[in-house]
């Protein structure tokens, strides 16, 4: 019965899911599509390779930061679980990605799951900030630069420091579960969502590159307004995956280094549908993986 319940549910939420995608792309985007580009075959293959491997780290990052919490869950089950909830996200709100995360994840307290997602979006926040730092690094001295790392590092240390104590009094009192607070559990994390925040930037200065010619001086810009527009997406609790959000944060960055608006209007169209294609093909994929190992055991 739990098992059936659960299909019925994956499948309500797909098909939801699938029609706000279909609902945004053919009013904002199907009937605006005249005099737009595409980049070469090659090149989508390889964007899509990208982004898998950066959905890859991103659950791996989910199941090493379920661990930190104390929830002792297999890395296909917690993959899945991610996955999943990736698809989830189109839905309006941020409502159905924390309810198939809470669902697919059967531990004690449910809380646990919901301050993985926590360090998953501090996560997000810190590679932003190291990304802008670098940035800045093409304008400024190296002596300039190193003060703001080395203040960044200080202020960051001293943070913690201040916050961790309340922080686990609070869990561990609120709560009742033992999670493991410290700088290797977080660096981990840091690092895993450098490496695929650079995969989801690369593989968009690969699309507007092959659209637009940019050139690699505008790289690094790239990078860090992909990754700044995809946190306001996440911020968004009303756009479904950020649609439009996302989408409109590119437009005006990027209007800066390409005049064309219909080369930015191409690329920013281009890389939403890889990543909805990626999305759900990482969804298939670990779903089934999960399915054919459990019925090896």
């Amino acid at each position: 019965m739990i098992s059936k319940y659960r299909i019925a549910l994956a499948g309500i939420v797909l098909a939801a899911s699938s029609y706000f995608v279909y609902s945004f792309f053919s009013q904002n985007i199907i009937s605006h599509s005249g005099g737009m580009s595409f980049p070469a075959g090659e090149v989508i293959v390889s964007v899509v390779f990208l982004t898998l491997i950066g959905h890859f780290l991103n659950g791996w990052s989910w199941w090493y930061s379920l661990k930190g919490m104390s929830v002792h869950v297999g890395f296909l089950e917690a993959y899945r679980a991610w996955a999943l909830s990736r698809i989830a996200r189109y839905l309006p709100g941020k409502v159905a990605l924390y309810f198939v995360r809470f669902s697919l994840h059967r531990v004690e307290h449910k809380s646990d799951v919901l301050w993985a997602s926590i360090l998953e979006m501090m996560a997000s926040l810190f590679v932003l900030l190291l990304l802008c730092l670098a940035f800045l690094a093409s304008y400024l001295s190296v002596g300039y630069f190193c003060g703001a790392i080395s203040i960044t590092l200080i202020l960051a240390s001293a943070g913690w420091k201040v916050f961790k104590g309340p922080i686990d009094r609070y869990v561990k009192g609120s709560f009742g579960s033992g999670r493991k607070w410290g700088w290797y559990l977080v660096c981990r994390v840091l690092v895993v969502h450098v490496v695929l925040c650079l995969c989801h930037g690369v593989a968009f200065f690969l699309v507007l590159n092959d659209i637009s010619s940019l050139g690699w001086e505008n790289f690094l810009y790239v990078i860090v307004a992909y990754n700044l527009a995809a946190l306001w997406g996440q911020l968004s609790l009303v756009a479904p995956a950020g649609l439009g959000v996302k989408e409109a944060g590119l437009i005006v960055m990027l209007g800066e280094i390409i005049a064309s608006s219909s080369e930015v209007l191409s690329g920013v169209i281009c890389i939403r549908l890889i990543l909805v294609l990626s999305d759900v093909l990482n969804a298939a994929l670990s779903s089934l993986s999960f399915v054919f190992v459990k019925k090896q055991l």
